[in-house]
């Protein structure tokens, strides 16, 4: 009879240090396998997510788009803050009696933005319309108004009208809610266009400078945005946050909100249209090389010193003459004279080879 081997002792053949060694093993054998189903599993799931055709399944395929897909909507919340802000400008409407009258859609020439609490606003309508006392304006919720005064800017073709202190239907006192404004109109920026009562996804295309502008410095636009779809012109534009970019031109480009804003502080403060100018008009070297001695310079090509129609011209400023800077700041867009508040402005300029400092004349034209 053989002897009994106890349990708890290695056998004879080996020894204790061997039998450790191999427990060592076989606990290494089983942490590797696990890890390796753990990264398996990992790296399926990224497989997935970055390429969702991998495998025939399209779980990622949803998740992936639900992310990534642009809206196609704008937000509820953002449409319910805007829609207090827009009514709609109707030129003729059909009376049936003293007190009644229809507002028929082929009458209404557009949109218009709040701009004042007070009753301002502002939309893009360049060609005539009749008499302003006739238009009606009506609001989301059904307030119909009609206009006090009208300001229409010849140069970029906005209308900007005040609305009567007291509704047709019998409402005073109105506090209206004003629209903000899109600080930054960049390249490829969604944005959102009105048509009726509907917002239709857009994005911002490609800047173009505008044909044959009346002026630079002053007052015509002197660029636009393309837009990806196109859009009827003068409907009411907004980026996705509900702030206003502007509105589409008749060229069916993006009218910045730029040539609003720039002249909001005087419309709203004295009820009339300013703009400041140096009283020339020209090119920038974006617009058409400037060259001078063969090489290309930065700044403004002065082409015509222009009577402004207060009567004042600005003999400092001559026709050749290549502005450089306005008050330290270089020359690049149309932007820079407007941060000029005073009625002089120091102008850099390049005339025959040698870099001048003068003063200009800053004049207010309406």
């Amino acid at each position: 009879m053989s002897k009994k081997h106890p349990p708890h002792l290695p056998p004879h053949v080996c020894n204790i240090k061997s039998h450790r060694s191999w427990k060592r093993v076989k606990i290494l054998l089983a942490a590797a396998g696990v890890g390796l189903l753990a990264g398996v599993a990992g790296a399926s799931i990224m497989l997935g997510w970055i390429w969702p055709g991998y495998g025939g399944g399209d779980t990622w395929i949803v998740s992936q788009s639900r992310l990534l897909a642009p809206k196609s909507q704008l937000d509820e919340k953002v449409n319910q803050e805007i829609r207090d802000r827009i009514f709609g400008v109707y030129g003729n409407s059909s009376v049936l009696n003293k007190d009644t009258y229809s507002l028929r859609q082929q009458d209404k020439l557009g949109d218009a933005i709040v701009i004042s609490s007070d009753g301002w606003m502002a939309m893009y309508l360049p060609a005539p319309f009749g008499n302003y006392k006739n238009l009606k304006i009506v609001s989301y919720d059904g307030a119909v108004y009609t206009v006090e005064k009208i300001l229409p800017d010849h140069y970029s073709g906005m209308l900007y009208f005040k609305l009567v202190s007291r509704s047709v239907v019998g409402q005073s006192g109105a506090q209206f809610k004003v629209v903000t404004f899109d600080d930054q109109i960049n390249f490829g920026e969604e944005i959102f266009v009105l048509k009726n009562t509907d917002w239709h996804r857009n994005s911002v295309g490609y800047p173009a400078n505008a044909k044959n502008p009346v002026a630079h410095l002053d007052t015509a636009p002197s660029y636009f945005f393309g837009l990806e779809n196109q859009s009827d012109h003068g409907a009411v534009i907004i980026n996705n946050q509900g702030r206003i970019s502007g509105f589409v031109n008749q060229n069916g480009d993006l009218l910045p909100n730029i040539y609003i804003t720039r002249i909001l502080p005087t419309l709203l403060s004295s009820n009339k249209i300013v703009y400041l100018s140096l009283g020339v008009e020209g090119l920038f070297n974006h617009e058409q090389p400037i060259v001078v001695d063969g090489e290309r310079k930065s700044g403004f090509l002065i082409t015509k010193v222009r009577v402004i129609p207060s009567g004042a011209s600005d003999p400092t400023l001559k026709k050749g003459d290549i502005i450089l800077e306005i008050n330290g700041r270089e020359i690049e867009t149309d932007n820079v004279l407007w941060y000029n508040k005073d009625a002089t402005a120091r102008v850099k300029v390049w005339r025959m080879r040698e870099v001048l400092e003068i003063e200009s004349k800053v004049v207010e034209v309406n």
